[in-house]
């Protein structure tokens, strides 16, 4: 995500400036079509009255929506449309949040709406998170069982202590390893084994 320039520059504050995201891509591939995203554009309400807690942007409660935060597919696309705070309403009953006479539940979102009352109230929404990378490479085999080896554990290379994979565990037995903070008096390492993996082993030693 990005802040406009103009918002950067503090030409436009970002107190009156309507904001929101891009259109999402469909996690599979071009050739085919998903119901378009959905969003929310006036603010619903919370166990049946206004809240200021119900937000703006992704609706979570559409099941289709669940399917744009799956791992992305090559060749995809854009499906729909950018979500914008401008194209979205106020709840009746939000006026009464505000000590503005002039202000009018039920109002269109735009600069204007907002000047003089709390802003903050208003101007939130929820995105959906696309994409990304957790660190570990689709491409590779997860080596469980008896195709473990020193340099596939789950996964990850543990061939010897400068490995990121060992690296990983190392650092995580180091953590467990203040007695001050942790109360344990069992450590196990599942696949990792003293001919494969040594430098592990020997650090879960040095911890017990």
């Amino acid at each position: 995500m990005s802040v406009d320039d103009a918002v950067k520059a503090k030409s436009i504050t970002a107190n009156v400036k309507p904001f929101g995201f891009a259109a999402v891509v469909q996690p599979i591939s071009s050739s085919y079509s998903m119901p378009t995203a959905s969003f929310v554009s006036q603010l619903t309400q919370i166990n049946g009255a206004y809240n200021k807690k119900a937000y703006y942007g992704w609706d979570y409660t559409v099941n289709d929506n669940a399917n744009y935060l799956l791992t992305l597919a090559k060749g995809t696309t854009t499906n729909g449309s950018a979500f914008n705070l401008d194209e979205c309403f106020i709840h009746p009953s939000a006026s009464k949040q505000s000590t503005n006479s002039t202000f009018t539940g039920g109002s269109s979102i735009s600069g204007s709406t907002f000047a003089g009352i709390d802003v903050s109230t208003f101007l939130k929404f929820t995105a959906p998170l696309q994409g990304g990378f957790d660190g570990l490479d689709p491409a590779i085999v997860k080596a469980v069982g008896s195709s473990i080896s020193s340099g596939n554990l789950f996964g990850l290379d543990c061939a010897n202590a400068s490995s990121i994979g060992s690296v990983g565990y190392i650092k995580a037995l180091n953590v467990v390893s203040n007695a001050d903070e942790f109360d344990i008096n069992l450590i196990v390492t599942p696949g990792a084994t003293i001919a494969n993996h040594p430098s592990i082993i020997n650090k879960a030693i040095e911890v017990a």
